[in-house]
């Protein structure tokens, strides 16, 4: 092989890895964009959980690395979820219950909520004995959402 077959292998070589590396450089960018768009999202549903959030990371980020946090938050944050699953879990008991005592078939899990609280007013003004059953996830999916506020922030830090 001569010199100017090596060299314009090397070229071609390094002309794959420019590809390459563009490809990760527009992919990183689409993430970042898919995470500041879901933190704007929360700062706009959730403005307290996202204030929270901010001075969380605030306070964390002047004594640890972004890395760190995430390490810190990660156990916080799979134990929210797995908290959430199963508070989920009770609730879709007491919701197959709710539709044994009562014969209906509604579907189950917090999207279901709104079916059985219209079937409960109505049975209440039916004057009907109406069970209620509980499952108070706001304060829960608060913490939560200010944790994955976090998770964001240092995201778009480490990127």
């Amino acid at each position: 092989m001569c010199i100017r077959d090596s060299y314009i292998a090397l070229c071609t070589g390094l002309e794959k890895d420019m590809e390459t590396n563009r490809s990760k450089v527009a992919e990183i960018g689409r993430e970042y964009k898919e995470s500041e768009g879901a933190l704007n999202n929360l700062r706009e549903t959730e403005a307290d959980a996202y204030e929270k959030g901010i001075r969380k990371f605030g306070d964390q980020s002047k004594s640890k690395s972004p890395e760190t946090i995430i390490a810190n938050f990660s156990p916080h944050t799979l134990g929210l979820e797995n908290t959430v699953n199963k508070l989920t879990d009770v609730l879709k008991d007491q919701q197959r219950e709710y539709c044994s005592l009562y014969d209906c078939d509604f579907g189950t899990g917090r999207e279901a909520m709104e079916e059985y609280l219209k079937d409960q007013l109505k049975r209440i003004g039916e004057n009907r004995s109406v069970r209620f059953f509980s499952g108070d996830f706001e304060e829960l999916e608060r913490i939560l959402m200010a944790v994955i506020v976090v998770s964001f922030l240092v995201v778009l830090v480490i990127k």
